[in-house]
């Protein structure tokens, strides 16, 4: 009973002394293939890096120092990864460690103060930059770097005083050597910009205030300024853009909230004015283009913007006058817009101002150069300008430009009653006789299709040098008979060279 009962006691025990055994023997050949992972994942860290693919070599190190923390070599290699991706802080951070684990690892002192440098951070550069030169006195490239934060300190200062003076041109130069030696200093990238907007180079500032928002871990005023910025270069989109990554960090953002809902509303109402033009419905798209007038007054650029296309939406409507007064607002803050001048033109033309059409267009053309619709235009005014100082078929039959046939014909019938030359006598007659032939050929043209195509192009159809030029190119439209078509009889009787009977 006594060995039977000893030998249940010792059961369990030896059972748990097995158990032991077996989880140390385990957690050895753990370990080993954790060595192996971890040798293997250091040596797909390296391959990555030296492919260039610094993403993937970063994922490995992240793994190989969670695995040892301990290890500055792999701290040091992800440190220089990190810094090749240009994510400045985390390097440095990396660096901090590197050091703190073995201080007098000097490759990364001078890779933690280059960086420093780029940083701006003049004060911490020097001190690690001054130790390298203490443990080697002849270090000529942190001596030369030591020189370079003297010389950043005196670009960046000089800079910021210019800026203060308002002297902008010496800004941009004094930031620029400064920025030049610490690439990724915020404050620096602010203060240019501000140097670019007093000198009026706008999308340079844009460029130096994304750079300095990528450098910010609270970066809402710089989206600020940059939506700022797209609005008064015109860029709507990008401005909404940037006011909604401002908002996006805070929702009540003083400044942003204001900004975007103004921003909001321009944008509404001008898809609104594009909705309705490309719909035709041009008096519409004219009240949608006031209301985003009034949203803000100030900005000239989209003043500008909206003027111009109420001014083509006037043109559409033929409402010529209109067209004149509001391309000349348009005018007056830019004198050589392109639209605002052609359709100014064009308005010109409709009300008969010839002379004002081509001066407009040769206006544009000084200003855009051989653009091939100035050139249209242009060529069109000229020659509408000739065919109004010689015989405007229009205006001989009282007719608008855009009579048909039949009032054509119904006004043809009214001027030959009125100046038929049986009426008249003596220079009166002579007088009526001409008059009498220039109403026959506006008949002839304005009832012909083609020839009255020809005319509203600017050619008169009965003029011989045109004749001449369509014979030699291969045309020929006959000769111009005053009386083609009526019944005209001449009879010397009397005094009277004429008689006309006259038949309709």
């Amino acid at each position: 009973m006594t060995g039977f009962g000893g030998a249940r006691w010792l059961a369990p025990r030896l059972g748990a002394l097995v158990l032991c055994v077996l989880l140390a023997v385990h957690a050895q050949h753990a370990a080993a293939n954790s060595n192996d992972s971890l040798e293997s994942i250091l040596e797909r860290a390296k391959a990555a890096t030296i492919a260039g693919n610094y993403p993937e070599a970063l994922e490995h190190y992240n793994t190989a120092v969670a695995a040892d923390p301990s290890s500055y070599v792999t701290l040091f290699k992800r440190a220089t990864v990190l810094s090749a991706l240009g994510r400045t802080r985390h390097a440095v951070a990396d660096f901090d460690t590197v050091l703190g684990l073995k201080p007098d690892f000097n490759q990364a002192r001078s890779q933690r103060a280059a960086l420093l440098l780029k940083q701006g951070k003049a004060d911490l550069a020097r001190a690690d930059f001054g130790e390298l030169t203490k443990i080697d006195p002849n270090d000529q490239h942190a001596r030369a770097q030591l020189a370079a934060v003297d010389t950043y300190l005196a670009q960046a200062k000089a800079g910021s005083e210019a800026l203060k003076r308002h002297d902008f041109a010496a800004a941009l130069g004094h930031l620029t050597a400064a920025i030049d030696i610490a690439p990724m200093n915020e404050e620096l990238r602010r203060l240019r910009a501000d140097a670019y907007i007093g000198a009026g180079d706008i999308q340079s500032a844009i460029g130096d205030v994304t750079r300095s928002a990528k450098l910010s871990n609270d970066n809402s005023e710089a989206f600020f300024l940059l939506s700022k910025l797209y609005y008064q270069t015109g860029d709507l989109e990008q401005a909404l853009k940037q006011v909604r990554e401002c908002l996006k960090l805070d929702a009540e953002h003083k400044s942003c909230h204001p900004l975007y809902k103004k921003l909001r509303m321009l944008d509404k109402h001008l898809q609104a004015a594009d909705q309705a033009t490309k719909q035709s419905n041009f008096e519409q798209a004219i009240t949608k283009l006031d209301a985003a007038a009034a949203v803000d007054q100030s900005m000239v650029i989209f003043q500008v913007r909206i003027l111009a296309d109420k001014c083509r939406c006037y043109l559409r409507l033929r409402k010529p006058k209109e067209v004149v007064t509001t391309c000349a607002q348009v005018l007056a803050l830019d004198a050589n817009h392109f639209t605002a001048l052609v359709d100014t033109a064009e308005a010109y033309l409709l009300l008969e101002r010839y002379e004002d059409a081509v001066n407009t267009y040769q206006r544009a053309k000084s200003a855009h150069g051989d653009n091939q619709e100035i050139v249209q235009g242009l060529d069109r005014a000229q020659k509408l300008l000739k065919q109004a100082n010689t015989r405007d078929y229009y205006k001989i039959l009282s007719v608008a430009r855009n009579a048909d046939k039949k009032d054509i014909i119904k006004a043809y019938r009214r001027e030959a009653m009125i100046w038929h030359p049986d009426k008249y006598d003596g220079e009166e007659k002579v007088a009526a006789e001409k008059r009498f032939i220039d109403i026959a050929a506006a008949k002839e043209v304005l009832t012909d299709d083609e020839k009255r195509k020809m005319y509203d192009s600017g050619n008169d159809p009965l003029d011989p040098e045109v004749q001449r030029q369509q014979q030699q190119q291969g045309f020929h439209h006959g000769g111009f008979n005053p009386f083609g078509g009526q019944q005209f009889h001449q009879q010397r009787s009397g005094g009277n060279p004429f008689n006309f009977n006259f038949h309709f």
